[in-house]
């Protein structure tokens, strides 16, 4: 028997249930969004994996000498400074840097034995040093031309050559501005392309700046 409803008080009022529909609204359209942002992921991912990267470390040869006035440009050597600082900066490159798919380097004696120093630092045989006499008296374009036609299977290649060419290759791949690459100096130009023919001051970025006077006093 039931308590007679005076007993039972007021009937409870039921419990209302409050719903932020704009919220709600929200988080469905990001479930439903999901699935599409994953595959996006999915198809960068795969890109980015299939997609090869192109370095060219640019070399500047060491310090040369000008004490034989009877000697043509071409046939200055290194002087003092010239022969501490090309297999000291081979030795860096090799404990920082990548090792060479190939060693190209103007006939200019001075760019010669620097880029000989620094096979030597890489173990890259010697003979296989390639010399181009392009590079020798090469403007920036002639370089990037020079660059296309590289072997599509080589990564990674080592350039050595002069000023100013040099400077102002740097400055078409870098952000900030350089005023010189000194004797020696060495700096990284890397590309996310497939082709060296697509290796350009649009897709190459200057990653690394390394010379001689960082280490030495």
């Amino acid at each position: 028997m039931l308590p007679p409803k005076s007993l039972l008080g007021p009937p409870s009022k039921p419990t209302k249930r409050h719903c932020n529909c704009k919220r709600f609204n929200l988080l469905q359209k990001a479930l439903n969004y999901l699935p599409i942002t994953l595959r996006r992921l999915q198809k960068g991912y795969l890109r980015s994996a299939h997609q090869t990267m192109k370095t060219i470390y640019f070399v500047r040869h060491a310090k040369s000498s000008w004490e034989d006035p009877s000697l043509r440009d071409f046939q200055r050597p290194l002087n003092k400074r010239g022969l501490r600082d090309a297999p000291f900066m081979g030795k860096l490159l090799h404990a920082k840097g990548l090792a060479p798919d190939r060693i190209i380097t103007s006939p200019a004696v001075r760019a010669r034995t620097t880029a000989k120093f620094y096979a030597a630092a890489f173990q890259y045989p010697e003979a296989q040093v390639q010399e181009e006499p392009l590079i020798y008296e090469a403007f920036p374009e002639d370089i990037l031309r020079l660059i296309e036609k590289f072997d599509p299977a080589w990564k990674v290649v080592y350039l050595f050559g002069h000023n100013p060419t040099w400077t102002t290759l740097a400055n078409s791949f870098a952000e900030t501005f350089i005023a010189n690459i000194p004797t020696c100096g060495t700096f990284r130009v890397d590309a996310e392309v497939d082709d060296w023919a697509a290796f350009t001051a649009q897709t190459g970025r200057l990653s690394e700046f390394h010379y001689p006077k960082q280490y030495f006093s």
